[in-house]
């Protein structure tokens, strides 16, 4: 056969072979569980929590030893429905008692110290599972400077994530500790602006020991909202009433319902803090 016969031969089979189509990678070919929209709204109970670190209260005629207001603060958690909580001075032995079967926390009690587990975030396990967690650190008393943690947690039920910090800045008074809590802000401030890219729902809690600067601060220059209210905006920073040192806080996407500062009762065997807790609903579409 000639060449030019031949070419002839594989243009004509090429021509009448049907076409094989190619795959289109674009969002709606992706499957459909992977797709934000698709992923149903999960509403998570969330709360604050400084539980007052076992060290404040070891000579103490008034309080409870640590370990015992853990547990007391164990059955509080379960009888609230919280399944997301920043704690604030936990030491190990508390940290210990409070993950106990039904709870995971980061930093681990197993593996961490009194000044690290001081400030953590705890989940419960049956709800939540642990993706990325890590640290960044800020100013504290007496020189000290403290890993304050960051969890990317995902719902076992709807795969929904969300990311989680919880901060405890310095209590310490005077022209250092007003120096600490601003350069704690700040880095908290740089923390929520480097994940706010990530495109998902950031939720910070603390003990912020401060009011209205905290407030201000936090949402003037982040896209975090307060979940007691308040506003910031062109006409001005607006605080919510009333405020407490203990804070959350959460991206403007989050719906929030049944915010309250828990205080009295059982809490009065457990801290000198009020407990802000509230119900957070992510994915939810907006009207």
């Amino acid at each position: 056969m000639s060449l030019r016969a031949t070419l002839v031969a594989v243009l004509t089979v090429l021509l009448l072979s049907p076409a094989v189509p190619v795959a289109a990678h674009d969002a709606s070919s992706a499957p459909a569980d992977r797709r934000p929209s698709s992923r149903p709204p999960v509403s998570v109970r969330l709360a604050s929590f400084n539980v007052l670190g076992s060290n404040h209260t070891m000579q103490s005629r008034s309080w409870h030893r640590g370990r015992t207001r853990a547990k007391i603060a164990r059955r509080w958690l379960r009888n609230e429905g919280l399944s997301i909580v920043g704690l604030q001075e936990a030491q190990v032995d508390q940290l210990l008692v409070l993950t106990r079967k039904r709870w995971k926390a980061f930093p681990s009690p197993r593996h961490a110290s009194n000044t690290e587990t001081a400030q953590s975030v705890i989940w419960r396990r049956s709800r939540w599972r642990l993706l990325e967690a890590h640290t960044f650190t800020i100013p504290f008393a007496r020189g000290q400077h403290r890993k304050q943690p960051v969890v990317r947690l995902q719902n076992r039920r709807t795969d929904r994530q969300i990311w989680v910090i919880s901060v405890h800045l310095s209590a310490r008074e005077g022209a250092r500790g007003n120096r600490d809590r601003r350069v704690g802000r700040a880095r908290l401030v740089r923390e929520v602006r480097r994940l706010q890219p990530t495109r998902r729902p950031i939720v910070v809690t603390g003990d912020m020991n401060g009011h209205r600067r905290v407030f201000c601060a936090v949402t003037g220059k982040t896209r975090l909202v307060a979940a007691s209210g308040g506003s910031n905006d062109a006409d001005g920073c607006r605080t919510p009433s009333p405020m407490r040192v203990d804070w959350i806080f959460g991206s403007r996407g989050i719906e929030w319902k049944k915010f309250r500062y828990e205080d009295g009762g059982r809490l009065d065997a457990i801290t000198d803090h009020a407990v802000p807790v509230v119900t957070a609903t992510l994915g939810r579409r907006r009207r």
